[in-house]
């Protein structure tokens, strides 16, 4: 049906209909979000170069969706880290709150070398296997 078409189109002298073309991710003078903004800040606080594609300030990777803090509980896998994140959970039956954890292995790029115990902010980006879908971005102290 749509060759049909297109012929007929053609046969008019008429150009057949295209899809409109894809806009810009972000048009000139849009202020950047606050997320945006501490990445930037985390990149010119950094001064050690890595050459690691995956790395948000020096390779080709983009941020995107949620950003979270909380504390590497392990960092033996090569630049892969275990994030742990503690939340409030609250219980209406009760009236109070619980205490939950949220583990996610996240990516620890050369530049930033988080260790165990360190407290760090973590951004989500495409998934860069399996099981990790978060970066480091920033060390907090």
């Amino acid at each position: 049906m749509k060759s049909d078409h297109n012929n007929k189109a053609a046969k008019a002298g008429k150009e057949p209909k295209r899809k409109a073309e894809a806009k810009p991710a972000r048009k000139q003078g849009v202020k950047e979000t606050a997320e945006e903004e501490a990445v930037r800040e985390g990149a010119a606080e950094e001064k050690v170069a890595c050459n690691d594609e995956k790395c948000p300030f020096h390779g080709k990777l983009s941020l995107r969706g949620r950003v979270l803090s909380g504390i590497i509980s392990s960092g033996g896998m090569h630049r892969t880290a275990t994030f742990l994140m503690e939340r409030l959970f609250y219980i209406p039956k009760y009236q109070r709150y619980e205490r939950r954890r949220t583990k996610l292995k996240v990516h620890n790029p050369p530049c930033i070398e988080a260790q165990k115990g360190d407290r760090v902010r973590v951004m989500e980006c495409r998934p860069l296997s399996k099981t990790k879908k978060f970066v480091i971005i920033q060390k907090l102290g």
